[in-house]
């Protein structure tokens, strides 16, 4: 299809054979980044889908099982607030706390539990040391984060984790399992930018991720694939292990020595 440019010239009004279709990967920055989950944190369709929405109250109950929650906790990378939300319902007399990058997010997180007794509020993630001191929690949860940190930053945040953390305190860290990266990643049909559907930018195995973790100083209490449910019946969640229809996610427990 042919149409009339401004100085009378003939243009290609099709824009997938024009010439700024270059399939590219998009490189993540912390703009890019930033700009990515303001978008979805205000989007409910792609939030109900949140690993965290889904199973964080699972996993609480799954840690609590190997140690109770209590002291001072804290959600790293706490996106929209739905483990916050599970960790107020559930960690009995613990306060929790928030550290997240996306400043529309820690806006709305704290706007959510503002006057809660047991919610002591969010801090952004743009710099590292964080705002709190050094030693200040009992329990840190690093939850579906890791797989979103650029390489240069990951090493850096894990001793972050270190340092929050109290002598015998316990981080908490899940990813995705062995992903296939390239089975969830899409193409702009504008500019060709090829990207992670949820900006995933590594994939972890039980190994690498325990490898990881003991690098920075952590001793690891447990590191192995799991299926969390928190909705749904006991068949569906079985269905699904059956049928592979969801993928296991890797649960980390270590503690600081």
């Amino acid at each position: 299809m042919q149409g009339e440019g401004a100085e009378g010239e003939s243009v290609n009004a099709d824009s997938s054979n024009g010439p700024s279709f270059i399939p590219h990967e998009v490189l993540w920055d912390d703009g890019k980044i930033s700009r990515y989950w303001d978008h979805l944190s205000q989007v409910p369709t792609a939030l109900d889908n949140c690993w965290s929405k889904q199973a964080g109250k699972a996993l609480v109950l799954y840690v609590t099982r190997k140690r109770p929650l209590q002291g001072r906790i804290l959600d790293y990378g706490c996106g929209p607030g739905f483990l916050v939300a599970d960790l107020l319902e559930i960690a009995g007399t613990a306060v929790v706390y928030g550290v997240e990058h996306s400043p529309e997010s820690v806006r709305l997180v704290n706007s959510r539990f503002q006057g809660h007794q047991r919610f002591g509020g969010v801090l952004p993630a743009a710099t590292i040391p964080t705002g709190y001191a050094t030693g200040y929690f009992d329990t840190v949860f690093f939850v579906e984060t890791i797989e979103h940190l650029q390489a240069n930053f990951r090493l850096t945040a894990v001793k972050e984790l270190k340092r929050l953390l109290r002598s015998g305190g316990m981080v908490v860290v899940t990813t995705p399992n062995e992903e296939n990266m390239e089975s969830s990643k899409a193409i702009c049909p504008d500019c060709g930018a090829r990207f992670h559907v949820v900006q995933h930018l590594s994939s972890w195995s039980a190994e690498t991720l325990r490898a990881l973790m003991e690098e920075v100083g952590f001793k690891t209490v447990s590191c192995s694939p799991a299926y969390l449910r928190s909705k749904g019946t006991v068949l569906a969640a079985i269905a699904d292990r059956i049928l592979r229809r969801r993928l296991p996610h890797l649960i980390y427990l270590g503690i600081t020595l």
